[in-house]
């Protein structure tokens, strides 16, 4: 008995000794396939005479600096409140009015200034930006399993209090389908602005540059948009998902699929939310 006993310990050890070494092969494969080689063929990108100094980062991020300093004090709408609340007081579409301003303003910080500076760079085009549409479909099986790992848990949040009392944040998308549809227009065009800003002007216009170092600089400032209004937990998932999706804005030299995922994660939550409160009813 004691023979056998022992026998078994044996056999554990020696299984718990070779799995060991096969998890961490396994996890390094994982490591080097999925990750580690996109960064290599982004670094790629680096082109070797860029190694001199060069004005161009300065340029792109002296530009977003700018962008992001106009959007923080005169782009929100808690400003288009304290600047036209006196004018508008009573105003039954006063609060759709800001959230459009909000939206407005991203175009122009997000878009509208970084194409400016685009424009007059010497050899630059905007539609080498993350612009273009060619690949499209043909990564976006990739977008795909990534809103499916996060609507589980869009899902189970969309119960909670602190989920319903944020979302929409037009909180009176209730009074008609109308308003809710313009307001989720501007939204979902927030977001373009967002992705051409953060994957498009901050990565496109410093990776020949930097190379694969472009992603976690852009990361930095895209982390720290989300510390205001934003819980924890959110503002953690904005680091990874600024890593994976500045990733892979690189690798298909495009902010569409960024943009379709990120649309389609905030009408989701905006869709359940009023889902639960009974909203569509109202209608």
């Amino acid at each position: 008995m004691m023979g056998r006993l022992k026998r078994v310990r044996l056999s554990l050890s020696v299984l718990k000794a070779s799995s060991r070494p096969r998890g961490e092969e396994m996890m390094r494969h994982l490591w080097k396939k999925h990750i580690w080689s996109h960064w290599v063929a982004v670094h790629a990108m680096k082109e070797e005479s860029k190694d001199t100094v060069s004005s161009r980062p300065l340029i792109v991020y002296t530009t977003a600096a700018v962008s992001l300093t106009y959007l923080h004090y005169y782009g929100q709408a808690g400003f288009f409140v304290k600047a036209f609340g006196k004018y508008l007081k009573g105003n039954s579409y006063f609060d759709l009015y800001a959230q459009l301003f909000w939206s407005a303003s991203c175009l122009l910080g997000y878009v509208l200034i970084p194409c400016l500076i685009i424009a007059v760079l010497p050899g630059e085009k905007i539609r080498d930006y993350g612009l273009s549409i060619k690949g499209f479909f043909r990564h976006l099986w990739i977008y795909a399993i990534l809103f499916a790992g996060v609507f589980p848990f869009i899902f189970m949040s969309s119960f909670t209090n602190r989920f319903l009392s944020v979302y929409p944040f037009y909180y009176l998308s209730w009074r008609s389908g109308v308003e809710f549809l313009i307001f989720e227009t501007a939204y979902l065009l927030q977001f373009f602005a967002l992705e051409f800003f953060f994957r498009g002007f901050l990565l496109f216009g410093v990776v020949r540059y930097i190379g694969v170092y472009a992603i976690p600089a852009m990361v930095v400032p895209y982390c720290m948009i989300h510390f205001k209004a934003k819980p924890f937990p959110e503002t953690l998932a904005a680091i990874i998902a600024g890593l994976v999706l500045g990733t892979l804005a690189l690798r298909t030299r495009s902010i569409w699929p960024g943009v379709l995922i990120h649309c389609s994660v905030a009408l989701s939550m905006d869709l359940l939310s009023m889902m639960h409160k009974g909203w569509f009813a109202g209608w």
